[in-house]
């Protein structure tokens, strides 16, 4: 009889414990407040789904390095942009280029030709909010 008693106190505490609140539906990332950042972020994820996924994840390593921390192994920001682009004309002239290129088992990126800079950094700003 006393378990009784016992099973019920927990199912009642058990529920009292379950709120409405409905989980975020957001990804992992850092709150931003400004609605234009939020706008850059929401394409720079929609950039990266269609461009960077099938070969690269933020966190993990996959056919291609992670991405997280992108811009610090990079020296100058616009051999950066134009290995995105075309990784291959980089490759020819950039000790760093030749390096990745290396490690990476000879395979060059794909080019991405038609991103603009803005594009391009969008996707940087996207892949630094997402938390690990």
């Amino acid at each position: 009889m006393p378990y009784r008693y016992f099973f019920i106190v927990l199912f009642a505490a058990l529920v009292s414990c379950t709120g409405n609140d409905k989980p975020s539906a957001a990804p992992q990332t850092t709150e931003v407040k400004d609605s234009a950042a939020v706008a850059a972020l929401e394409e720079g994820k929609e950039l990266f789904l269609r461009n960077c996924i099938t070969c690269h994840a933020v966190n993990n390593d996959l056919t291609g390095p992670a991405l997280k921390g992108v811009e610090s192994r990079w020296k100058d920001r616009q051999k950066l942009y134009a290995f995105v682009r075309n990784s291959q004309e980089v490759i020819k002239d950039d000790a760093y280029a030749q390096d990745l290129f290396n490690r990476w088992n000879k395979v060059q990126m794909t080019p991405f030709t038609w991103l603009k800079d803005e594009q391009v950094e969008m996707i940087l700003k996207y892949i630094k909010s997402v938390e690990e």
